[in-house]
């Protein structure tokens, strides 16, 4: 098995507006945050008070404060009156508001917690059946010790000791009380939790144990990282006194500025072009300079390769539809599937490479992650 390195790069010279992060696997560029002042709300935790139910529907529309507005479907959400706590589950689109749920999660560094649950459940991931069993007797005890808090073991713990589980649960168990008093003495609609910056998240998504470098353009921005993770204060590289851009040194702009490009060349010199419909999202290759005498397998894995790069750097959700060359043969089309699919769980955001349509066309489903751009 091939090893997976990860790094960091941060360009946090105008860190007063936000900076970027890009997240690296073997040296390719996979994700790209830039991060802003003003940055999205999706898993914030909000006082909200309901202003209006749906005739005939379990739908309510609810005042998040700051006149921002939600949308909720929820056929538990009971009495209407007072304050709800809810978490945001999409971002405002057009006039629809935030998607918000009372179905609340809290994500962790090895676990997710579930309020109001009294289930442990194990990330599919894990296939170790011993370590499975394990975790689920260990879960069973922690959650004994706290009303109606449930756990969901991420996959980061299989190969963590249960003492830094332990430790993980006990903080978002104290997270999740924080939040409960702040909501207890809210006197009008509101913010009441936000995860934290770019960096936190992806040490969330992806834990901080996988990263071999870190490296930025700012010794302040170093400094005050060290000091918030100093287990990995030796991965930090500052990049403080050099004239090039980071993200020029470190060859990220030509990714970055085809980002929104439709086609994207290979280097085989064939290439991809996204479109983007309401409905769905379709990809097709192309031989391009390659000529129809190229070998069409290596080009369809190569397309493959970048076509799942593309699915997380414009973090692109929904349905995936992907036409490939000449993929008429069996067997090398179950190589592909294969191939697509054994790269799918390097993904933080849950991806499924369906199979083929009765045309012949590969489907991929995949959650929205993110808005950063």
């Amino acid at each position: 098995m091939n090893t997976l390195s990860r790094e960091l790069v941060i360009r946090a010279k105008s860190h007063e507006t936000g900076y970027d992060t890009v997240l690296l696997e073997n040296g390719v560029t996979v994700e790209y945050y830039k991060a802003t002042i003003n940055d999205n709300l999706v898993n914030a935790i909000f006082a909200v008070r309901i202003t209006e139910k749906l005739p005939g529907k379990e739908a309510y529309f609810a005042d998040m404060g700051k006149k921002m507005k939600a949308f909720i479907n929820d056929a538990n959400l009971g009495d209407v009156k007072g304050y709800k706590l809810v978490q945001v589950e999409n971002e405002a689109y057009d006039k629809k508001g935030y998607r918000i749920t009372s179905e609340i999660k809290l994500t962790g560094e090895y676990v997710v917690l579930l309020p109001n649950h009294d289930t442990c459940n194990v990330s599919k991931k894990i296939l170790d059946n011993n370590k499975i069993s394990e975790l689920r007797e260990f879960g069973k005890k922690i959650i004994s010790e706290n009303d109606n808090i449930g756990v969901i073991f991420r996959t980061e713990c299989e190969n963590s000791c249960f003492d830094d589980i332990r430790k993980d649960y006990v903080r978002m168990v104290s997270l999740w009380e924080e939040i409960l008093q702040k909501f207890k003495e809210a006197s009008s609609p509101g913010l009441l939790y936000k995860e934290g910056d770019t960096v936190s998240k992806i040490f969330i998504k992806y834990p901080k144990s996988k990263f071999d470098k870190i490296y930025c353009d700012s010794a302040e921005f170093s400094a005050d990282f060290c000091s918030r993770y100093p287990e990995m204060s030796d991965k930090v590289v500052c990049l403080d006194k050099n004239t090039f851009d980071i993200l020029t040194v470190k060859n990220i702009e030509p990714t970055l500025s085809s980002l929104f490009g439709k086609k994207i060349w290979l280097k085989s010199g064939a290439y991809i072009t996204i479109d983007y419909t309401e409905a769905m999202t379709v990809i097709d290759v192309n031989s391009g300079k390659a000529g129809k005498k190229a070998n069409f397998t290596n080009i369809n894995t190569e397309a493959a390769t970048e076509i799942m790069r593309q699915l997380r750097l414009r973090d692109i959700g929904g349905i995936i539809i992907c036409d490939f060359i000449d993929n008429k043969e069996k067997e090398a089309g179950n190589q592909l599937l294969s191939y697509m699919r054994s790269i799918a769980v390097r993904d933080s955001v849950k991806t499924y490479v369906v199979d083929y349509t009765a045309l012949g066309l590969v489907e991929i489903t995949r959650k929205r992650g993110r808005k950063h751009y």
